[in-house]
């Protein structure tokens, strides 16, 4: 099997992950939320599966996080955005079976430029607080079940 095993997290000096395109199948390891030097983690275009797992939470440092193109179910921890104080770009587009609503903790990601959700299967509200996120210049929400405006 091509997984990401638990090891990964004894990379706790690790600053840039880039793990895209290797078919790796599986869920993301827990202790990812160990790296917390970690300021950009790309996994695009595997075969990745489950959820996204709370201890992401844990990578303050974070700018870069792009988790599309996979299989990944379920919905973004509702605390996740606001951990992510320093994030730029949040790619999780094309995933099918992401669903749910946009957590309204997006308002915490202040210096967010990039934020692709786009092919995936939210619904609800489009969050207000998208309008306090005055850094974004790309914006990608189109084939989802979103309602209202922006």
């Amino acid at each position: 099997a091509n997984t990401i095993g638990s090891d990964l997290g004894l990379l706790t000096d690790l600053v840039d992950l880039y793990l895209d395109e290797n078919n790796f199948t599986g869920a993301i390891p827990t202790e990812i939320g160990l790296l917390t030097e970690l300021e950009a983690f790309a996994i695009f275009n595997n075969q990745i599966t489950g959820t996204i797992p709370t201890e992401l939470s844990n990578l303050s440092k974070l700018k870069t996080l792009y988790l599309d193109h996979n299989n990944i179910t379920g919905e973004i921890p509702f605390d996740l955005f606001s951990d992510f104080t320093e994030m730029i770009d949040f790619r999780v587009r094309a995933n099918a079976d992401l669903f749910g609503t946009i957590p309204i903790t997006l308002k915490y990601m202040t210096k967010l430029s990039t934020f692709y959700l786009d092919n995936c299967d939210f619904s609800g509200e489009v969050p207000t607080e998208l309008g306090q996120l005055t850094k974004l210049t790309e914006l990608h929400l189109h084939q989802n079940d979103l309602l209202g405006s922006l």
